[in-house]
């Protein structure tokens, strides 16, 4: 998969609601090529969505899904005054 489309693909799945996506390089069973895994942090009720939208924009042949917990911290953004102006930092 070129970068263009794995560019690409990532902006929609943000745009229908992806908390994460990353991509990581990985080397194939039956391939010496280099191929990609693309991974993607999204909530339960976008699943389906973001699950059609790699089926159609990628070529891949199938789509792993499985359940994941998600613990966040308690930390928030807070803005701080510098010479340069405000800029949000976390707290």
């Amino acid at each position: 998969m070129s970068g263009v489309v794995l560019g690409y693909t990532q902006e929609r799945l943000f745009d229908i609601g992806a908390l994460d996506v990353w991509n990581t390089p990985i080397q194939m069973k039956k391939n010496p090529g280099q191929a990609r895994c693309l991974s993607v942090l999204v909530p339960k009720d976008k699943e389906q969505d973001a699950v059609a939208l790699i089926l159609r924009e990628t070529p891949t042949l199938g789509v792993r899904t499985r359940p994941i917990a998600r613990v966040r911290s308690g930390r928030q953004m807070v803005t701080i005054e510098t010479r340069l102006g405000c800029i949000k930092v976390k707290g």
